[in-house]
């Protein structure tokens, strides 16, 4: 790679699926600091930390799926805008005006969705990336973001819908690090999944999801964090998106 990148290849070309190199450095099948490694060297070589999938997956996503930390990290702060500037003014021989404005930084990839409506936190919650998920939450990624999804059970081919947060991810799945990461951070374990069809809907607890999988582990933290079990029906028509907590 780093041939090609002396030979100024393209940081940035996308294949037919609308990966660039720095989507395949964050997803390939290496040691964590050769991973790192790649990811900063296409990022001096101004690959777009932006760049976006066909599906709508930037390099973020990719890694924490993989739950490539040090690759979040490093694109955490490549997508961080830092804005600088100074401006001196000279009027006379011995009258210097000088104007600086403090750099500032807005992040911009912490929160970003792709065609799925999944983010990076939600993509590291369900990978069980503790490190990814601490990265992404310290850029102040939004914690109660919550996956919306609507298409076919794969299995009854039923149109459904699913909203669901973070934490109740990480619980459904046993990944009792992530879990007490978000946790950690200030998860709500009281904010509900609604699973909703045409004929019914429900609403379904993290500490419910924890206990369905057999995942002990999660479910006392789950209980020591304060989190009470439900499942219970609601109207069929209220919205996925709906704030749930109680």
């Amino acid at each position: 790679m780093q041939l090609l990148l002396r030979a100024r290849a393209d940081a940035c070309a996308a294949d037919a699926h609308g990966s660039t190199p720095l989507h395949w450095a964050c997803k390939a099948q290496r040691s964590a600091a050769d991973a790192a490694h790649a990811v900063g060297a296409l990022l001096e070589a101004r690959a777009d930390p932006a760049a976006r999938t066909r599906a709508g997956s930037t390099p973020l996503h990719i890694a924490c799926e993989a739950g490539a930390a040090a690759c979040a990290d490093a694109l955490l702060a490549a997508g961080a805008e830092a804005v600088s500037l100074t401006l001196t003014l000279t009027l006379t021989l011995t009258l210097t005006l000088t104007l600086t404005l403090t750099p500032t930084k807005t992040l911009t990839l912490k929160g970003v969705a792709n065609a799925d409506g999944v983010t990076p936190l939600h993509a590291a919650a369900a990978a069980g990336s503790e490190a990814c998920l601490g990265a992404i939450l310290g850029a102040g990624a939004p914690l109660e973001a919550r996956l919306v999804f609507e298409g076919r059970h794969e299995l009854s081919q039923q149109q459904e819908s699913t909203s669901k947060t973070a934490l109740y991810l990480a619980a459904e799945k046993g990944h009792a690090a992530a879990v007490g990461c978000l946790l950690q951070h200030g998860a709500d374990p009281h904010a509900h999944a609604l699973l909703s069809t045409a004929q019914a809907a429900s609403r379904l607890s993290p500490l419910w999801a924890a206990r369905r999988g057999g995942h002990a582990d999660v479910e006392a933290m789950l209980v020591a964090a304060g989190a009470t079990e439900l499942a219970e029906a609601v109207p069929a028509e209220e919205p996925p998106g709906t704030e749930l907590s109680r």
